[in-house]
């Protein structure tokens, strides 16, 4: 069985230190170590550097100047890691039990051209089901979720680095999984090897406050970034004529979601106006697939 001291954890967060107090006691319960944690904290209030060190003085803590966002923070964090996997969470997520970390390694170092593993989100308050109430089905996905995900270090640098921290707050794990699929990665997962994000769903519905300091980015704010970042990646990486079908089709699918069905005709337009601001980055930064690799992509099943 892998040795899980080979594993880096990270995560970003910014004043959340109630989550992030009861991530390390989880991970520290399934027998990770405090020297194997990287928290990046993207310009929080100076407690809560102060108090993690207080009662975790192992854990790695990286402290930005300035508050620069989720993804540049991510990014930073695999940076400054060294062993040979990352396993990447949010401040309000962790891993059920060491045994599900062991064997999505195990999926890793069997598995050549694995080069990441994604674990099934459950995104609820309340704790997951057992594990023997869950199918275990293993099969290659087109993307993984970001609050659990265990990274070869090998496929990380083949790729340049985890994300483009220019795009918002969704996306992501697009970005990463087409980089990772272009130089011959596969991303895997297994239904019963769950990650618990321990998120209140009605947070999405509520208005985004000012100080952005609660996890609480409210349902406009989340429907424009999306919006903007699946576009920014479509074209970016979909091949010449495929990318513009693609364009036409969620543009319109948004369209009918956000003004028709929701009357909500600001998240639509703001979406749109942001993604003709990145209409220069995407020229400069186009890596189109080619239509072989996008094709066998694009038929792989979402987690």
């Amino acid at each position: 069985m892998p040795n899980i001291r080979e594993v880096d954890v990270v995560f970003p967060t910014r004043n959340r230190l109630v989550e992030v107090l009861t991530t390390l006691e989880k991970i520290k319960a399934i027998g990770l170590m405090e020297d194997q944690i990287f928290i990046g904290d993207d310009f929080s209030d100076l407690s809560l550097s102060t108090t993690i060190k207080k009662k975790f003085e192992g854990v790695t803590i990286i402290s930005n100047t300035a508050q620069h966002g989720q993804l540049f923070t991510r990014n930073l964090l695999f940076k400054k890691t060294n062993r040979k996997y990352i396993l990447s969470i949010d401040d309000d997520s962790h891993i059920v039990s060491r045994e599900a970390l062991e064997q999505a390694l195990e999926i890793l170092t069997k598995n050549d051209r694995a080069g990441i593993f994604g674990f099934r989100a459950f995104q609820q308050l309340v704790d997951p089901p057992p594990r023997n109430e869950l199918d275990n089905n293993q099969y290659e996905a087109r993307t993984f979720i970001a609050c659990g995900a265990l990274i070869k270090r090998e496929c990380v640098e083949k790729i340049g680095n985890y994300t483009r921290q220019e795009l918002g707050y969704y996306c992501e794990e697009i970005d990463c999984s087409i980089r990772a699929f272009m130089k011959g990665y596969a991303v895997i997962t297994k239904n019963d090897l769950v990650v618990h994000h321990r998120v209140n769903r009605n947070y999405k519905d509520m208005p985004k406050k000012s100080d952005a300091t609660t996890g609480v980015y409210g349902s406009e704010w989340r429907s424009v970034m999306g919006f903007s970042d699946n576009l920014i990646v479509t074209l970016i990486y979909f091949p010449y004529g495929v990318d513009f079908i693609f364009l036409i089709i969620y543009i319109w699918k948004r369209f009918f979601l956000f003004t028709v069905k929701n009357s909500d005709y600001a998240a639509f337009f703001k979406g749109l106006y942001r993604t003709i601001k990145f209409i220069p980055y995407i020229f400069r930064e186009k890596r189109p697939m080619s239509y072989t690799k996008f094709f066998e992509w694009i038929r792989l099943p979402m987690m």
